[in-house]
């Protein structure tokens, strides 16, 4: 609601750099600057655009959920929490009972 569309280009260095100045005082900004300057995460996030748009088959939208491998397709608590459950249930991780959970073992 409070960004422009997306067909503007206003993701500009200087409003990041002021955004990161505004929002953090943690953040090194000569850094970030040379960093937007010199392009020095570029590849990494083309990348990770092309493998974004591989999953959704070139249909790469924001916000995108996966869980256990699997696009989410109704962002709401429900799906979610199933989802999650049934990934948690289909891990083979081997079980520990009370006694060595809490250090002991017979």
């Amino acid at each position: 609601a409070n960004q422009p569309p997306e067909t503007e280009n206003w993701v500009t260095r200087k409003f990041l750099s002021e955004l990161a100045k505004k929002e953090s005082t943690s953040i090194d900004t000569e850094t970030l600057e040379k960093c937007l300057k010199d392009e020095t995460y570029r590849k990494q996030v083309e990348k990770n655009t092309l493998y974004g748009m591989k999953l959704l088959k070139g249909k790469l939208s924001t916000p995108a959920l996966f869980i256990d491998g699997k696009f989410v397709s109704k962002l709401n608590y429900v799906t979610i929490q199933k989802m999650i459950n049934d990934a948690l249930a289909n891990q083979k991780i081997p079980t520990r009972n009370k006694e060595e959970v809490n250090g002991h073992r017979n």
